[in-house]
């Protein structure tokens, strides 16, 4: 009986370790295009298969909240007041795990964007 009580919780953290594994942290810092400076209530829709997964919302230093998501690819809407409305297509997210991704977007007015470092 003991054997088998040892073999469930073995298996239970190991279920629970895997998952963990699978999921990626994410967070986005949006800056101004041309100035490098924090974008701040600008609203970060995550969409998965056309639905929305996950709504943020950058903060006054133009950081978001934690988004935790599996690998894979996704797409994000960025609106901003008095901005054209920013659609980044088809970013992989993939093995980052727990430690952190921060995705830094440069953004401009026209609703232009590219990945900055």
């Amino acid at each position: 009986m003991k054997k088998i009580i040892a073999l469930f919780i073995f298996l239970f953290f190991l279920l629970n370790g895997l998952n963990a594994q699978l999921t990626n942290t994410v967070q986005f810092k949006l800056v101004h295009g041309i100035y490098n400076k924090p974008i701040k209530a600008s609203n970060v829709k995550v969409i998965v298969n056309d639905s929305m997964v996950k709504y943020l919302v950058s903060n006054q230093k133009g950081l978001t909240g934690f988004l935790e998501v599996p690998d894979g690819i996704y797409n994000f809407i960025i609106s901003i007041p008095e901005y054209k409305e920013v659609e980044v297509k088809k970013y992989k997210i993939k093995g980052n795990g727990a430690n952190g991704k921060h995705i830094k977007l440069k953004l401009s007015k026209d609703g232009s964007s590219e990945k900055g470092k």
